[in-house]
């Protein structure tokens, strides 16, 4: 037990330490823009791919009847 408390508290100091450097906010914002872009591409090209598999699988089933 007193080695987990001890990686704690190490660990504790640590992300103290990191919140606590100093960073870019327009860079911070530019690559947060730029992550919700290629996440909505891709959320759109999901979309489109179970679409057409669900419209596919419909007409298996329309022609299964």
């Amino acid at each position: 037990m007193d080695e987990l408390y001890t990686w704690k508290q190490d660990r504790d100091a640590l992300v103290h330490n990191l919140a606590n450097i100093p960073y870019n906010d327009n860079a911070v914002r530019e690559a947060a823009e730029r992550g919700k872009k290629l996440i909505d591409t891709l959320s759109n090209r999901v979309k489109s791919v179970n679409n057409y598999y669900k419209k596919l699988y419909a007409e298996q089933e329309k022609a299964n009847d």
